[in-house]
C-alpha cells in the first residue's frame, strides 16, 4: 500500500473539470461582444453532452464522429431541434482557455458564435468537456 500511495504522490493525476456555468458565461461574453444573441442552458442538452463526453472516455476516442456521435445521443434522447453543433475540448485548465482554443479554430468558432443557436448544453466527464448547441423554434 505504501508503494501505491507513493506512486500517486509522484505522478498525480491532472484532471481539470470545467465549471459549466462559467463556461457558458465565457461563451456568452464572446457572443455578446460580436452582437450575437446569448444562449440559454438546457439541462437535457447538458445530459446529452455529458453522455458524449463519458462515451469518449470509456470508448477511448477523441473525435466528433465516432462510436457515439452527438447526433445519435440527441436522437436517442428524443430531443427535437432544427440543427445542432458540437465543440469539444480536452485538458483545458480554465473556462477562458477553452473558449480561446475554440476561437482559434475557424470550424469551432463557427459553432461557438453561430447566431442561430439559441440553446446550449455542457457536459464534462474526466478531462473532456463537450458543448452541444442547437437551434429550436
Amino acid at each position: 500500500m505504501k508503494y501505491l500511495l507513493l506512486f500517486f504522490l509522484l505522478f498525480p493525476a491532472q484532471c481539470f473539470a470545467l465549471d459549466s456555468n462559467k463556461l457558458v458565461t465565457e461563451i456568452d461574453i464572446e457572443r455578446w461582444q460580436i452582437g450575437v444573441p446569448l444562449v440559454f442552458v438546457d439541462e437535457r442538452l447538458s445530459h446529452v453532452a455529458y453522455l458524449k463526453a463519458k462515451d469518449m472516455v470509456f470508448q477511448n476516442y477523441w473525435a466528433h464522429n465516432n462510436n457515439g456521435n452527438t447526433w445519435s445521443f440527441l436522437q436517442a434522447s428524443g430531443y427535437r431541434y432544427l440543427f445542432a453543433g458540437e465543440i469539444i475540448v480536452r485538458y483545458a485548465t480554465t473556462e477562458k482557455q477553452a473558449v480561446s482554443l475554440w476561437l482559434d479554430s475557424p470550424s469551432h468558432k463557427a459553432v461557438l458564435v453561430n447566431p442561430f443557436f439559441n440553446k446550449i448544453g455542457v457536459g464534462t466527464y474526466g478531462d473532456i468537456t463537450v458543448v452541444v448547441m442547437v437551434y429550436t423554434n
